[in-house]
């Protein structure tokens, strides 16, 4: 399964990169984006919710995001980060937040050069600094009133970058417990850009390793029992 979805995301970079001028930059990666929207656009489910984080416990590849989008911006990015990766660029995803929620939509940043650009797959959307370079999460957030006059005509006007970050913390067990509580830690990591989001990426990858180290330590079981039985027998 694994390299099924790798070559179906190789699949979709070669398509976006054939209107492409150059790889590794800013229109290699709008082209991405362009593809990955407009490929999920024909198959996503149009009453679905176009943002916010889903309380539901599940694992979904991202072969399933390709092939089965939910319709909301997380599945979105999702698959444009994994379609940036397979073309070679690093990627941190970036959570926007308003009025002190969390989570009401979800975009990528992906490296060129030294530089990281912002990317919102859901509206196919990218902003541009007045240098005409696109522009990070830390320039849109700093300059809105600027950058908000280049949003596309359908784009929800709560998403307006007032709260940005890299990792939920809070939602990640006794790890975001210590971060709450240690705020010059929370402003270390944010500052970092620390963002965890795809480091267990490879949903497939990962299951296997699991799968793996959970056979070794049922053979370990195992012997020990068989052992343990053994001295029992001999002592009886």
């Amino acid at each position: 399964m694994d390299r099924a979805e790798q070559k179906e995301f190789e699949t979709l970079v070669t398509e976006a990169r054939a209107d492409a001028l150059a790889v590794e930059s800013e229109n290699d990666v709008l082209s991405i984006m362009s593809t990955v929207n407009r490929r999920l656009k024909r198959i996503h489910l149009p009453d679905q919710p176009a943002s916010g984080e889903t309380t539901e416990v599940s694992i979904r590849s991202s072969h399933d995001h390709l092939l089965a989008p939910t319709g909301a911006c997380a599945s979105y990015s999702h698959v444009l980060a994994k379609a940036l990766m397979t073309a070679g660029y690093d990627v941190r995803k970036v959570g926007l937040g308003k009025d002190g929620k969390l989570a009401i939509h979800h975009v990528i940043e992906a490296r060129i050069g030294p530089s990281w650009v912002l990317l919102d797959a859901f509206y196919n959307q990218a902003f541009r600094a007045k240098d005409g370079h696109l522009a990070g999460a830390s320039s849109v957030h700093g300059d809105w009133n600027w950058y908000r006059q280049q949003v596309v005509a359908d784009y929800d006007q709560r998403f307006d970058y007032s709260t940005y970050y890299y990792t939920n913390w809070a939602r990640i067990p006794v790890v975001g417990w210590v971060v709450k509580s240690w705020p010059s830690l929370h402003a270390w990591l944010h500052e970092h850009r620390v963002s965890v989001r795809f480091w267990f990426f490879n949903t497939y990858r990962w299951l296997a390793f699991l799968c793996f180290m959970l056979a070794i330590v049922a053979v370990w079981a195992l012997r020990r029992m068989v052992r343990a039985a053994g001295a029992f027998r001999r002592v009886g």
